[in-house]
């Protein structure tokens, strides 16, 4: 820029968003930076002063197609039939926060969790007992650890379960004395 005058010169910065969008996956950065340029005479010759109002700093970021992923867990119970619905889990610690989920009749339990970047997540699954809790049955206390790792792969993201403990709880329906 060439300045003739002395004065204080008011500019906005943008980022220059193409239009149409030359790939959809990246977001750009939307704010306006603010600069005052001053110009005074220094004895004959101008001089000029850049001061920034706010930050400079430009972020775009890339944003993945999310990625739907189910998590399975497994429910054994002995003693009696295993019905829908019967048990619940919890699955802690991941992207869509806390999850409950009820078995089918086959004894899976299935969380789906939706992941949106690259990274670790690590996830603690536990039974939620009832309140009061069926008479004769002994509930698994445990609580289990799963660690999925998300990768990008070529510009998508790709997940794999890392680490999983066991993916199976145990109840057990027993009458206590009597027939059955």
């Amino acid at each position: 820029m060439t300045f003739s005058q002395v004065g204080v010169y008011k500019y906005v910065i943008r980022e220059s968003i193409p239009v149409p969008l030359l790939d959809p996956t990246i977001v750009y950065d939307t704010k306006s930076v603010q600069v005052d340029i001053i110009v005074t005479d220094a004895g004959g010759y101008l001089t000029a002063e850049v001061e920034y109002l706010q930050d400079t700093t430009f972020v775009n970021r890339y944003s993945y197609e999310p990625l739907l992923t189910t998590l399975d867990l497994h429910m054994v119970l002995t003693g009696m039939q295993l019905s829908t619905d019967q048990f619940s889990l919890e699955l802690t610690g991941g992207p869509d926060g806390t999850i409950v989920a009820t078995n089918d009749t086959e004894g899976t339990i299935s969380f789906p969790v939706r992941f949106t970047a690259p990274g670790t997540f690590n996830f603690n699954v536990k039974q939620l007992i009832p309140d009061p809790a069926l008479r004769y049955m002994t509930y698994d206390e445990r609580e289990l650890n799963i660690r999925v790792i998300i990768s990008d792969v070529d510009g998508e993201l790709v997940a794999e379960v890392a680490a999983i403990e066991e993916s199976t709880f145990y109840n057990r329906y027993q009458i206590r004395g009597g027939i059955w």
